[in-house]
């Protein structure tokens, strides 16, 4: 063997018991940090006293292969440079996502090249940090892309759980989904018209009855004013027959004294007014088969009469709402429904459906009407109220598609990264 290639034997000495200190090293890490390792107690002990000793022995086997290599302490401080900063590389990236043989093998590896770094001679040390460099980018990515996907974490950490086969989403042209999670004009249930002057303005009128002993005593203008009722806080006006009307943000009317009680008589300020004061004028109490027929018999609730309109019951506190008889009077009379369903007859019950073509089927249930399309074991639903256009609903529940990566990703929190390698990897991944 040549002089040469004699004294090339230190450095490549140096370098393979740096390797094996290296893959050791890197391996027991990461084996006593993973899941189902040794007790913490047993790690803290055995950890250090393996390292000391690879550590004492490449110092001992490593004679002149660096220009650190000469003293005890300057072969330590290149042991420990080498094999400290390629465990951090090595340890992240190749080592930290693979099994065993790869954590050994990658983690050597990285080792051997950083240390070759500190070697004698320009060629050599630009070879190594050229494979450094080349390392450490393949380990940082490789580390970007380990552990679960993005999705995958934010699906793991859904309150409440989210049902994906359940999404469907669609854009309705014309329209804008209420939840913008899934995208600006792409979402899912409700939509209403883009235009707000398509959507009819609601109306409606309550009657609800307040003690009138707990009642305001205005000296201005509104004197008596029952409390904690819609015309509370309104501006009133006496009209010229000694009505007052009281005039709020949202909502305005009338109130009557009748006996012991105050019937206040209050509408959206879509109603007219002359409809509310004619209202005012009508409260009486209710029969015996109006209460029952509202679900408070034996109750004593006040009632009042409005064309074109029609009474249902109110739950807390238990009164009487005037709706407009006309179901294409109202708001949801331009809304559409987009939704799914397990359900095996989704005819049946209160709906009726008539067959169509591309397996839909047109359905009816009151007030509502759309389609529905069998899409594998889901219904496809796409309702709306009588105010919608059917080819509309039917164009609706064909482009309905279940929800894209990119599009559940967006309506999911992020999750909170706590430790330093999961805000690394979240960070790398942009």
């Amino acid at each position: 063997m040549s002089d040469v290639d004699a004294s090339k034997r230190p450095a490549a000495l140096a370098l393979g018991a740096i390797g094996v200190c290296g893959a050791a090293g890197v391996g027991l890490l990461l084996g006593l940090t993973r899941d189902g390792a040794p007790a913490p107690g047993i790690g803290a002990l055995a950890l250090p006293t393996v390292l000391v000793a690879l550590l004492w022995l490449t110092v001992w086997m490593t004679a002149a292969g660096s220009p650190l290599a000469g003293a005890t302490g300057r072969k330590v401080a290149w042991v420990l440079l080498g094999a400290g900063f390629a465990a951090a590389l090595g340890g992240l990236g190749l080592a930290s996502t693979g099994g065993p043989g790869l954590v050994l093998v990658s983690g050597g590896a990285v080792v051997v090249v950083v240390a070759g770094v500190l070697l004698r001679g320009w060629r050599a040390r630009l070879t190594a940090l050229g494979a450094v460099v080349v390392l450490a980018a393949t380990g940082l990515t490789v580390f970007a892309q380990s552990g679960p996907s993005e999705l995958a974490d934010r699906l793991a950490h859904a309150d409440p759980p989210v049902q994906r086969d359940l999404l469907y989403v669609v854009s309705i042209p014309g329209y804008h989904p209420l939840d913008t999670r899934y995208g600006d004009d792409v979402g899912i249930r409700q939509f209403m018209p883009v235009d707000p002057a398509a959507v009819p303005a609601a109306r409606r009128i309550t009657v609800l009855s307040y003690a009138r002993e707990y009642a305001y005593k205005d000296p201005g203008p509104c004197g008596e004013t029952a409390r904690d009722s819609e015309l509370q806080s309104t501006e009133c006006t006496v009209e010229p027959d000694g009505w007052i009307y009281r005039s709020g943000v949202v909502a305005h009317g009338y109130q009557v004294v009748v006996g012991k009680e105050i019937v206040v008589v209050a509408g959206t300020l879509a109603v007219d007014r002359q409809v509310l004061r004619a209202t005012a004028g009508k409260v009486r109490p209710a029969t015996p088969a109006e209460l029952a027929s509202l679900g408070f018999p034996g109750e004593e609730l006040f009632t009042a009469e409005a064309p074109g309109y029609v009474p249902s019951a109110i739950g807390m506190p238990h009164g009487v709402q005037l709706q407009p008889s006309d179901p294409a009077a109202a708001p949801l009379s331009v809304m559409i429904d987009v939704y799914v369903d397990f359900s095996e007859q989704p005819c049946g019950g209160f709906a009726t459906c008539t067959p169509d073509t591309d397996g839909l089927q047109y359905r009816r249930v009151e007030d509502t009407h759309g389609y529905v399309v069998r899409r594998g074991n889901l219904n496809v639903y796409a309702m709306g109220g009588v105010g919608v256009d059917k080819a509309l609903l039917r164009q609706a529940v064909l482009n309905a598609r279940p929800v894209t990566d990119a599009e559940l990703l967006r309506s999911l929190p992020p999750v909170p990264r706590k430790g330093l390698l999961d805000r690394l990897r979240a960070w790398l991944r942009g």
